[in-house]
């Protein structure tokens, strides 16, 4: 008896392990900045998907962040096709940093490549023209509610970490690579490896379109340290 049971533990933990494949025809491509242009395409498409609630959305992520106002109105898309029943399942295949990783927060699943770039960090904004004291004042108070928001998501889903080590991280803007992220928080992703089918052929990146169509007057949290002058 203690050889059956055995044997369908280890069964059922290859199943848990096996590696995923990607629903080709269920794919939003998470790429480049967040913007208001670009999570308004992807709003739309969670929007035509859900109306299938048996089958996964499956959300790839290439991305450095973006707008913090844009991103969240998407995670708000985002919950609402998952409290009507769609599971959600998101990919890391190079980079998911700054708002994009927040994203990735509302996830069901979420599975990465060994390698992928994973990274959080206080808010911050991009302000045009002169900065009054008046000004700075709010400021500081729309940048601590936002900080507040974000903290509490992260609290919330990386809860293999202590509230001192990720807000260590938070500050220090700490970058992850998975396989270092899912020692430090084994329960995160469900699955890290190489053989995750379909992630490397969900579209190509294209960092240089979104550069180009980002409006600097609304551009909030955004990592600058992946984004050229």
């Amino acid at each position: 008896m203690k050889k059956v049971i055995a044997l369908v533990l280890l069964l059922l933990s290859n199943v848990a392990l096996a590696a995923p494949s990607i629903d080709k025809d269920r794919v939003i491509l998470v790429e480049g900045a967040i913007t208001r242009r670009t999570t308004e395409a992807m709003r739309q498409e969670i929007t035509e998907m859900e109306k299938d609630t048996s089958r996964p959305i499956d959300m790839v992520f290439d991305s450095p962040g973006g707008e913090l106002l844009s991103g969240y109105l998407l995670v708000d898309r985002m919950e609402a096709a998952r409290a009507k029943g769609v599971k959600i399942r998101c990919f890391v295949r190079g980079l998911a940093a700054s708002m994009a990783f927040q994203m990735l927060l509302h996830c069901d699943e979420r599975f990465a490549t060994p390698h992928a770039l994973l990274l959080w960090h206080p808010v911050r904004i991009f302000w045009m023209g002169p900065l009054t004291a008046t000004d700075a004042v709010l400021v500081a108070k729309h940048l601590k509610a936002a900080n507040r928001t974000v903290l509490d998501d992260l609290k919330k889903y990386l809860t293999d970490l202590s509230p001192q080590d990720l807000l260590w991280h938070h500050r220090q803007e700490s970058l992850h690579q998975a396989v270092a992220l899912q020692r430090i928080a084994p329960n995160f992703f469900t699955y890290v490896g190489n053989d995750i089918g379909g992630i490397h052929e969900a579209g190509a990146p294209d960092f240089e379109d979104d550069r180009k169509n980002m409006d600097q007057r609304n551009l909030i949290y955004i990592h600058e340290r992946f984004l050229e002058d």
